[in-house]
Order: C-alpha cells, then sequence, then structure tokens
C-alpha cells in the first residue's frame, strides 16, 4: 500500500486514504480471523452518483466501549479479553514486511 498523504484535504490524498482504509480491511478479511468491519459502500471518485468520497462501514460495539472508557463488567471480562488474545494471535498470520523498516528514498540506500 502506498504511504497516507499528508493533506487530507486534498480529493486525491482523501482517494488514497480511503483506497488504503479498504484494503487494509480487504487483507485483514481475507488472511485472518479477526472480526472486521462490513464495508457497505464505498466511492472513491467524486465525479460518480455520490459526487463525494466517502466509506459507509459497520461500527464494532466494542471499539466504542474502549475508547469512551467504558468497564467491562467483570462476569464478561474473561471472554472479552480471550477474544483480544485471539486477534493478536491472527494479526501475527499477516505478513506486513514494510511495516517497521525503513525505505530508501533514493536509489543510493540511503
Amino acid at each position: 500500500m502506498p504511504p497516507l498523504p499528508k493533506s487530507a484535504y486534498n480529493k486525491n490524498a482523501l482517494n488514497t486514504i480511503i483506497n488504503c482504509e479498504f484494503n487494509a480491511i480487504s487483507l485483514i478479511q481475507r488472511k485472518t480471523r479477526i472480526p472486521v468491519l462490513q464495508i457497505h459502500a464505498l466511492e472513491v471518485k467524486s465525479s460518480y452518483s455520490v459526487k463525494a468520497l466517502f466509506i459507509l462501514i459497520d461500527c464494532l460495539e466494542s471499539n466504542i466501549r474502549i475508547d469512551l472508557g467504558i468497564k467491562i463488567p467483570p462476569e464478561y471480562k474473561q471472554a472479552f479479553l480471550s477474544s483480544l488474545v485471539k486477534i493478536y494471535v491472527n494479526k501475527g498470520i499477516l505478513q506486513l514486511p514494510k511495516i517497521r523498516t525503513i525505505l530508501s528514498t533514493k536509489g543510493d540506500s540511503t
């Protein structure tokens, strides 16, 4: 995947960001058993029917609880943590060799 562009207000940058999000979700869905958001609609060209760039996806309940600081009830905590461990184990299946790698921008290894 290409690196994310700097400007979120540039149409090409937004197009790249949405494409990267779609590609990442698709890769995780194909290669792992990690629950991912379902993509219902995707439009990357503002010249199409809606005239705007967008991605319409589901929201997983567990994302929101953690982000909002909502406590997990003790009776569900073990099941929650077990599911979280399964996700981390499945993440190991993905082979993303360029993550944590410094790539050369010149042809002379600098």
